[in-house]
């Protein structure tokens, strides 16, 4: 895990099974994730479920719809657009860390944010 600022340390990872979630996969398996996991686009943090992902995040945290056509921003700081977006429902196993600082890291290339 690398810091988005080149500093963050992880303080804690976990991991959870057996719960049911809603999983978003992006562009057939650049990234998997949770329903309510904001990434950082072009035009701000994004996540598919605003409503729940605003509940998890701090209180001023501006979250956007994430949905095709919208661009991720990689660590290298390059965009990606994101082409296919499909979502299921079920139980899967959700990985999971905390950063110090601003929370802040890159996952699989990607920034994305984690309260």
């Amino acid at each position: 895990v690398l810091g988005a600022n080149g500093e963050n340390k992880v303080l804690t990872a976990g991991c959870y099974t057996g719960q049911e979630h809603q999983v978003v996969d992006i562009n057939n398996g650049l990234i998997r994730m949770t329903s309510t996991h904001p990434l950082m686009t072009t035009k701000g943090w994004s996540a598919l479920d605003v409503v729940e992902a605003k509940k998890l995040q701090a209180d001023d945290m501006e979250i956007i719809p994430l949905v095709e056509g919208l661009e991720l921003v990689m660590g290298d700081g390059d965009p990606v657009v994101i082409d296919t977006l499909h979502t299921s429902t079920g139980v899967a196993t959700v990985y999971t860390i905390k950063v110090n600082n601003d929370h802040t890291y890159i996952a699989n290339g990607i920034v994305t944010h984690n309260k």
